[in-house]
């Protein structure tokens, strides 16, 4: 980020350009006097920024907070390396703080040290009285992510994790959760960020061949080495697909599902959050240890159904088995999904379908079986082949409806005039 010439450091461009903190909120808590000073005294130079400075007692009582209002940065003295890991795991496992730039200070941290705390969740780590270039270094990294995500203050609603599951085999969860995030990638795309794809299914997941991936992710290494997890690992791990999406796929051999503790899996969600503007996630089949931490990260969760009885019956007694169990009050959205048009015979229909159901069925995928066969075949998804087809408007509908915030929120649109598409249709 920065060049020494003659003992003068010169910030890079990136770091110049990224200078304005103007309406910045950063907490800063420091005990030791040598840490408070330096970290005031660079402070009150820089303009549009609303601050606090607490000490560790003042920040336990305190809390995380600037005027009742969660902030961007928070700068935090700690003792030492185990110091800064239990605060990190404390404030990562908070869903609100699950954004939060944490710049930690320390006295003489080791090499190793470093590299831990990063990957425990640490954004820097500077000296213990760091002086402007380290503090404004550190704010311009947290502005510049500020920027990509946009200016909602508000960490829960700059993201969302959208998660599939169904009931049956063949119900096309898959396929809809692979067209879904590639129509989110072009979305995150104009606002400077990127969506990503998680194919949990790590038995009989088949992400990969519908977006004719070169390579499957080598989910190996998560199972033998899962405190190595951080964000350049999940990064690694991560296959490049159509129009820039990162895809986390199936990997080569079935794995038991108990491989992946469910700790593992609810890091590689919440550093997913962290790095990516949406995350799809196609959930297995098998109920595992960790389904129901992977329903309490989503903000919308999408059951996916065909209109038979068989299907119907499977999707009613996975919605009372997730319903027994506490998902944070979120709801589950049903998807009716290769609906027969009038022409093609309808045997079942949505009224009976949701009486069966006791929920709401919150969209009907149009069947288009030659579309589908042709995208599964030549590994094109549906929504690249025929962007303009009836199928892929009803994807746009089905984002739209995932945008929905809940009652305490106001409710915005999830893309505006993104999602409307021409009149042609297949």
């Amino acid at each position: 980020m920065t060049d020494t010439t003659d003992n003068v450091v010169v910030l890079d461009s990136s770091i110049e350009d990224a200078l304005n903190f103007d309406g910045l909120r950063l907490l800063a808590v420091a005990s030791s006097q040598e840490a408070r000073i330096s970290i005031e005294t660079y402070l009150k130079g820089y303009e549009g920024v609303e601050y606090e400075l607490l000490n560790q007692r003042e920040f336990e009582q305190h809390g995380v907070t600037v005027n009742a209002e969660i902030p961007d940065v928070l700068v935090l003295e700690v003792k030492d390396a185990t110091d800064a890991e239990v605060h990190i795991e404390a404030i990562r496992a908070e869903p609100e703080l699950e954004f939060l730039h944490i710049c930690l200070l320390m006295k003489s941290p080791t090499k190793n040290a470093i590299v831990n705390l990063l990957r425990a969740g640490a954004d820097d780590i500077l000296s213990l009285t760091p002086n402007e270039i380290e503090l404004s270094s550190s704010l311009a990294r947290s502005t510049v992510n500020r920027a990509v995500v946009g200016d909602d203050r508000n960490a829960a609603s700059r993201r969302r994790t959208i998660v599939f599951i169904h009931a049956s085999g063949g119900a096309g969860a898959t396929t809809l959760a692979v067209n879904s995030a590639l129509q989110l990638q072009k979305e995150a795309k104009r606002f400077g960020g990127n969506a990503c794809l998680i194919d949990l299914d790590i038995q009989f997941g088949d992400a990969d061949l519908q977006l004719d991936l070169p390579m499957r992710s080598n989910l190996f290494e998560l199972v033998k080495s899962p405190d190595r997890l951080d964000s350049r690992m999940l990064e690694n791990l991560m296959i490049k697909g159509p129009d820039g999406l990162h895809v986390l796929t199936s990997p080569d051999e079935p794995l038991p599902f108990d491989a992946l503790e469910k700790s593992t899996v609810e890091k590689v969600i919440s550093l997913a959050r962290r790095h990516h503007r949406y995350v799809v996630i196609d959930m297995p089949i098998t109920l595992t240890s960790w389904t129901d931490s992977v329903l309490k990260a989503a903000d919308c969760i999408f059951l996916v159904t065909q209109m038979n009885v068989l299907a119907l019956r499977s999707a009613r007694r996975l919605i009372d088995t997730l319903q027994e169990e506490n998902l944070g009050g979120k709801s589950i959205m049903a998807i009716a999904n290769r609906y027969p048009s009038k022409g093609q015979g309808r045997k079942i229909s949505i009224a009976e379908a949701e009486k069966m159901l006791r929920v709401s069925i919150n969209t009907t995928v149009p069947s288009n079986f030659g579309l589908l066969i042709n995208s599964l075949d030549q590994g094109v998804p549906a929504i690249l082949q025929q962007p303009t087809s009836k199928y892929s408007r009803t994807i746009d509908e089905l984002l739209e409806s995932a945008s929905a915030k809940p009652a305490t929120q106001k409710k915005r649109s999830f893309g505006g005039g993104l999602f409307k598409r021409g009149d042609a249709d297949v």
